[in-house]
């Protein structure tokens, strides 16, 4: 290779050609000897055929054989049927007991959550029951909010009207701290989304949450404090204490 390159470059040299005098020589050593090419080409063939092997099953003109792996499966079936005792894993009675407690709790908290709201909600012709549902996988459960309005029309939380919506979210709002035992609650219009904070449902909520405080028997022991911020009150409400923050600055 050494000969040759120099060769190459005495001829070239005599010739004055610049474009061939920049080519490089060095290319030159990728050249292999026929052996180790041939030994190339035979483990290429090999691996070809075990790919045509591994396809023959989508030729539809010689499909694969599949005889002997559905006898593998009978097979495997059998001996899962006989032996399906030593495959069944048995939980401990105690984490199941406790795992049947943990749900009767959270059912016992969402029926007294759906008690606490529907006290609110019937100021507006309303009631809602929560369901609880596990999907068929067993992986995902959620809690599923249905209303119904005037005893018959059944409607989920996107056919609300927006004033039933701002309605429903402050009082879940109030009725979370309930459950909480939470004696003093406190709810500002900052804490809804911005398409919820209109001043005419806001207010019309306050004023028909008031009187559920002041019937309901276990509710009288709670104080509810209202902070509303950049939204005018036009009419006055009753049985409400009202201070003007800004009056006191």
């Amino acid at each position: 290779m050494k000969n040759l390159q120099e060769e190459l470059k005495e001829s070239i040299a005599k010739k004055d050609n610049v474009r061939i005098s920049e080519i490089n020589f060095k290319s030159l050593e990728i050249i292999r000897d026929a052996q180790k090419i041939e030994n190339e080409l035979v483990e290429i063939e090999k691996q070809i055929e075990n790919i045509s092997e591994s396809i023959d099953f989508l030729d539809d003109k010689n499909p694969l054989d599949l005889t002997s792996l559905i006898e593998k499966f009978k097979e495997f079936n059998t001996n899962l049927t006989k032996n399906q005792d030593s495959y069944i894993i048995t939980p401990k009675k105690e984490e199941i007991s406790n795992c049947i407690e943990y749900f009767r709790n959270l059912e016992v908290l969402k029926n007294d959550l759906e008690q606490n709201i529907n006290k609110f909600l019937k100021e507006i012709n309303l009631k809602s029951n929560f369901n609880m549902v596990i999907d068929d996988d067993y992986k995902s459960f959620k809690i599923i909010i249905q209303f119904i309005r005037g005893n018959k029309e059944e409607v989920n939380f996107e056919n609300l009207t927006t004033p039933e919506k701002i309605f429903f979210i402050i009082t879940l709002y109030i009725s979370i701290k309930v459950l909480l035992k939470s004696k003093r609650i406190i709810f500002s219009n900052l804490l809804l989304p911005s398409q919820y904070n209109k001043r005419g449902s806001i207010f019309r909520t306050i004023r028909k949450s008031i009187p559920v405080f002041r019937n309901e028997e276990d509710l009288k022991d709670y104080n509810i404090i209202y902070i509303i911020s950049n939204l005018e009150m036009k009419k006055p409400i009753e049985n409400i204490k009202i201070i003007n923050l800004g009056e006191l600055s």
